[in-house]
């Protein structure tokens, strides 16, 4: 049995999955290889013979230094269970070799695994660098132009390299302007987490997804927009944010919030196309040391399907100007009932009331009539109270 060893070490004994095969003659401590092919799923025909589920994300790559139509091929797996970054068909990828599953019962079993794609180009979008028999002669000038270390500019509309069966190259997709001790995750279109401050020490995290500005220089970095790009989440802490809100309407307020692209302190803003909160098992709850503002061009809509419930000691209805006091149902409805009841009484009196000689009392008429008065004295000294005192309509 071999004495094999791991890591960089292990690389120069060129032993893949515990067989003694060197992978190229030209292997050296830390290996580039250049990815032919990924696989990320069930589907494709290297499944079940790199260990099916076990093998999403392998790469099968070639010797960078002797690229040929049909190249010899071998596969590599990722490194880190976690993190999730696969390489584009022709994307560089370095290779060390450690453990592989069979360590219990051989613990000199090993398989190579692979780091993410070298930075080739400086991009976050794709770093692929064909070999030459693979590049196309009409693009071979986007690479011979850069062969000098600047980076590589695509002006004639696309690169025709193959990347993968699925990825289409975007030459709009720029890179983050970086500022002193940004943290900053990019992924290949347009979307990134931004760990950044401003002044060199006050916090701000920028979550972007889908870049906003179109460019024809991919190669030249932006910054975030959170008016142009697709769906923003900021996290502040005293940065003012220059959000341009759909509409900001604060005639409900006797003292105005201040307006957001003023504002700052501590604050997490979304902007987006479409916001859509939903609890699917318990409650969605909004609580403010100040106010909650509801802002819309169309309208409000709350629909529930059981109960609706506004707990206030004052409702305005209409305006924060709103004086005409509300009135309480069943105390109104008890009144006008009593009301109405004397009165129809009163009324069925006179309906069957027949002639009598002159200054002789209508005794019927007469008690109803008593009755009647006393009903609507009451209603009347009564309608103050039904007006609600605190809550207002127009």
């Amino acid at each position: 049995m071999p004495n094999f060893q791991y890591g960089i070490t292990g690389l120069s004994q060129g032993l893949v999955n515990g067989l003694s095969n060197p992978i190229t003659p030209t292997t050296s401590l830390i290996s580039s290889k250049r990815v032919k092919d990924i696989i990320l799923d069930q589907n494709h025909p290297e499944f079940k013979n790199y260990g099916e589920w076990g093998a999403i994300g392998g790469v099968l790559v070639e010797d960078i230094n002797q690229p040929t139509t049909s190249p010899s091929v071998f596969p590599v797996f990722p490194l880190f269970p976690n993190i999730k970054f696969y390489p584009l068909i022709n994307e560089i990828i370095t290779i060390l070799s450690l453990p592989s599953t069979e360590l219990e019962t051989n613990s000199n079993s090993s398989k190579f695994y692979y780091f993410p794609p070298t930075n080739i180009w400086n991009s976050q979008h794709h770093n692929a660098i064909p070999g030459s028999s693979a590049l196309p002669e009409s693009q071979q000038k986007d690479y011979e132009q850069t062969s000098v270390g600047s980076t590589r500019k695509v002006t004639d509309g696309s690169t025709e390299i193959e990347l993968g069966k699925t990825f289409i190259e975007q030459l709009n997709i720029n890179p983050l302007q970086p500022f002193e001790g940004d943290h900053i995750f990019e992924g290949r279109f347009g979307n990134s987490i931004r760990l950044g401050s401003s002044e060199g020490k006050n916090p701000i995290i920028k979550i972007r997804n889908g870049q906003g500005e179109e460019t024809n220089e991919g190669w030249v970095t932006i910054e975030e927009n959170i008016n142009e790009d697709k769906a923003s989440i900021y996290l502040t802490s005293t940065q003012q944010v220059n959000l341009e809100p759909n509409i900001f309407n604060y005639n409900s307020y006797t003292t105005a919030p201040e307006v957001i692209k003023n504002y700052s302190s501590n604050q997490i803003i979304l902007n987006s196309g479409r916001l859509v909160l939903n609890s699917n098992t318990d409650s969605i709850l909004l609580s403010s040391a100040k106010s909650i503002n509801l802002n819309s061009q169309d309208s409000v809509n709350i629909d529930s399907k059981n109960i609706f419930v506004v707990n206030s000691p004052k409702i305005l209805f209409g305006s924060k100007n709103a004086t005409e006091p509300l009135l309480l149902g069943n105390k109104t409805v008890d009144l006008l009932r009593d009301v109405l009841t004397s009165l129809q009484s009163t009324v069925n009196q006179l309906s069957v009331l027949t002639s009598l000689p002159p200054g002789v009392p209508f005794a019927p008429l007469n008690i109803q009539a008593a009755s009647t008065l006393q009903t609507i004295t009451t209603a009347l000294a009564k309608l103050e109270s039904l007006k609600s005192p605190n809550n207002k309509t127009l």
